[in-house]
């Protein structure tokens, strides 16, 4: 289990450093004034606004549904053995994933903005939800440990 929880941690590093040096990036364009923006993109740039905003929306629904102890062993009622501790382990790891993969997505919506509009403190609302995103959602190893006690019930 606790090779299990260093891998979670080392994905979700990976994740988040993924994140800051995308932040890094945009900073160092900025900087440079090397993004000229595009004028007639308005309508584009707030389609992306909306879409991070249901993103966030939605993370906050799964971490809610998807990460509940009680949720993730519903389905492991039906195997039996060993299949049940595996099957949990893969299912919170996939949820956790999942999620990761939604704040990511939330950054690099951002970076895109960034390079129609060429605003950073526009990235920056985009950046700063993308990285609470994450770091509300850091694996748990407790959460393995409760599911697994539930199971065993």
């Amino acid at each position: 289990m606790q090779n299990y929880h260093k891998s979670n941690m080392t994905l979700w590093g990976a994740v988040l450093s993924g994140v800051v040096i995308l932040s890094f990036v945009v900073y160092y364009l900025d900087f440079s004034g090397s993004v000229i923006p595009i004028p007639e993109s308005q309508d584009v740039a707030q389609m992306m606004f909306i879409a991070a905003v249901i993103l966030a929306i939605a993370i906050l629904f799964l971490k809610r549904t998807v990460l509940s102890p009680a949720k993730i062993i519903k389905g492991a009622k039906e195997l039996s053995g060993v299949q049940v501790s595996s099957f949990v382990v893969n299912r919170i790891r996939r949820n956790y994933i999942l999620i990761w993969a939604m704040a990511e997505l939330i950054a690099l919506l951002g970076f895109f903005n960034y390079i129609i509009l060429a605003d950073f403190q526009n990235y920056l609302i985009f950046a700063v939800v993308s990285i609470y995103s994450l770091v509300v959602n850091i694996p748990r190893e407790a959460l393995l440990e409760k599911s697994l006690e539930l199971v065993k019930e």
